[in-house]
């Protein structure tokens, strides 16, 4: 099985000796931990650590994924200006469709790394390499996880993200809304 490096973020820093059953785990100084763990995937391999994580009373927050840039970065990781970017990223020049920004309206905008990928690949030909984006979904799936107890309704936001809507309580959660 491979080996994958990865960061995590825990919601406090860990106390001494709560690692100690759990190889290939580096405590950084900006208290994330560095990771090293094999598995059939990336995304066992980091399922199995937060899981390792949880047991020993640590809260993982987020996994360290690189998918929000800059258009600053997206140019320093292909090769063009930040102005190229933009200008690509306001539809003035290229093909069009490039990604909204994850925080519209702000003075710095980040974009998703996995959907800006796709759009120079797909509509500019750029041979930027096809990462399955599994970091940034278990990111995502943290967050979901970490704020489900403060929902008064966590329901349809456990029946929107499962793999089958109909197991998951969706025909329930629309036959609800269409009585209501």
């Amino acid at each position: 099985m491979p080996a994958y490096r990865f960061v995590i973020l825990l919601a406090r820093p860990a106390m001494g000796g709560q690692f100690d059953t759990m190889g290939g785990v580096d405590v950084q100084p900006d208290d994330t931990i560095q990771v090293e763990r094999r598995g059939r995937s990336l995304a066992a391999a980091a399922s199995t650590v937060i899981r390792d994580l949880e047991a020993v009373g640590l809260r993982p927050v987020r996994v360290c994924d690189g998918d929000w840039v800059t258009l600053a970065e997206v140019g320093d990781r292909i090769g063009r200006s930040r102005e190229n970017v933009r200008l690509w990223a306001a539809g003035r020049y290229g093909p069009g469709g490039f990604p909204p920004p994850l925080n519209p309206g702000k003075q710095t905008s980040f974009y998703s790394w996995a959907e800006v990928s796709v759009w120079l690949r797909e509509r500019m030909g750029f041979d930027v390499p096809d990462r399955e984006p599994v970091l940034a979904a278990m990111n995502l799936a943290l967050q979901v996880r970490n704020l489900l107890p403060r929902m008064a309704d966590a329901a349809a936001v456990r029946a929107l993200v499962a793999e089958d809507p109909l197991r998951a309580g969706w025909a329930e959660l629309v036959a609800e809304v269409r009585a209501a």
